[in-house]
């Protein structure tokens, strides 16, 4: 186990594979004026990157920062894995999910990519604001669905999957309704 989010980037720099980086560039838009643009990858599939996570259950909230905030792709898709993965561990208190839910909209302008939206937000910000006051959730999806950064409206919508699993449309359909005129595809692909 690694103690520290450079001992976690060695390991995986190991079973990173140069040849997938051109195609997972290509599959997440990194070109010029596309939504990706300048994201850099080391070749990492999301499997690797899942069980480092797994692997490296105790590292601190400050060192998973360092990986939320790290110029590579996986790396950053690493460490909200790792904080995903605390949030539901049946061990974590009220307390600790309080401060995982924080650290995580703090970092939410590092949370830009399709993937890195859809595999957490759910069962991290949606998981957390379902269970709170109605006013306070309502008031911070509906925020983030007017906010002019793409991530930010994708993070409300995909929050909004929680309510799903939980059987219930009303904060989907609202925010649908908010979103039903946005300009970017990958809104209404969602």
């Amino acid at each position: 186990m690694a103690k520290t989010a450079e001992a976690v980037i060695k390991l995986l720099k190991k079973e990173a594979n140069p040849q997938n980086v051109a195609m997972l560039q290509r599959f997440f838009k990194t070109g010029p004026g596309q939504y990706g643009e300048g994201d850099v990858f080391v070749g990492l599939r999301n499997p690797q990157v899942r069980a480092a996570a797994k692997e490296n259950p105790s590292l601190p909230n400050n060192e998973i920062a360092k990986l939320v905030k790290h110029k590579v792709h996986e790396y950053r898709f690493l460490g909200l894995v790792m904080w995903m993965n605390n949030y539901n561990r049946k061990t974590t208190n009220a307390t600790q999910r309080q401060k995982i839910y924080d650290l995580f909209m703090e970092h939410k302008q590092y949370v830009n990519g399709w993937d890195l939206v859809d595999c957490t937000v759910p069962s991290v910000v949606g998981k957390h604001l379902f269970q709170q006051d109605p006013l306070d959730k309502a008031g911070i999806l509906t925020t983030l669905a007017d906010s002019s950064v793409l991530w930010d409206r994708r993070i409300a919508i995909l929050a909004s999957f929680w309510w799903i699993r939980q059987g219930s449309l009303d904060m989907t359909i609202k925010l649908s309704n908010q979103l039903v005129n946005d300009e970017h595809d990958l809104i209404h692909k969602v």
